[in-house]
C-alpha cells in the first residue's frame, strides 16, 4: 500500500460518474465519526491511520522550534502561583514578536497551541482557571 500524506487543503469533489471508477480502484475514505479506511477492490477494507500536518509543520519544524524557543527565552518567564496567561494572549504577543523579527505569523490558534506546548513543554492548567503559569515580559 502506498502512503499518501493528506493536508488540510485536500478536498474531494466527486461526480456520479466518478463513483464507478473509484469503486474499481484503491482509495481512502473518511467516515462521519472520523475514522479513515483504505478500500482496495482486490482486498478487504482496512482501517488506517493518517497524520494530517498543518502548514507550519510542513514548512520546517526546526525553524519553527527555534522561533518558539527564542520567543520563550526573550518574552516568557515561568512563575509559581495562581496567575495564568491564556493561549490566545500568548499567540497575539508571539505574532507581534514575529512581525518585529520578520517571521511568518500563526493564523490558527489550535496549530499555535499544539506547537507551543510541544516545543516549550509548558502545559495548560487543568483547573477552572485555564492558562499557563507564566508571565509575559514587556
Amino acid at each position: 500500500m502506498d502512503e499518501y500524506e493528506l493536508t488540510e487543503q485536500d478536498e474531494f469533489n466527486l461526480e456520479k460518474e466518478d463513483i464507478k471508477t473509484i469503486n474499481e480502484n484503491t482509495y481512502f475514505f473518511l467516515t462521519a465519526d472520523g475514522y479513515v479506511y483504505h478500500h482496495d477492490s482486490e482486498k478487504s477494507i482496512e482501517k488506517v491511520k493518517l497524520q494530517i500536518k498543518s502548514e507550519i509543520e510542513k514548512s520546517g519544524n526546526d525553524q519553527l522550534i527555534n522561533h518558539i524557543l527564542t520567543f520563550k527565552e526573550e518574552c516568557i518567564k515561568t512563575i509559581n502561583g495562581g496567575k495564568r496567561v491564556g493561549v490566545k494572549k500568548i499567540m497575539e504577543v508571539f505574532n507581534i514578536w514575529c512581525k518585529k523579527n520578520g517571521i511568518k505569523e500563526y493564523k490558527k490558534l489550535k496549530d499555535f497551541r499544539e506547537n507551543f506546548e510541544k516545543t516549550t513543554h509548558l502545559k495548560r492548567s487543568k483547573t477552572n482557571v485555564n492558562g499557563y503559569k507564566i508571565e509575559l515580559k514587556s
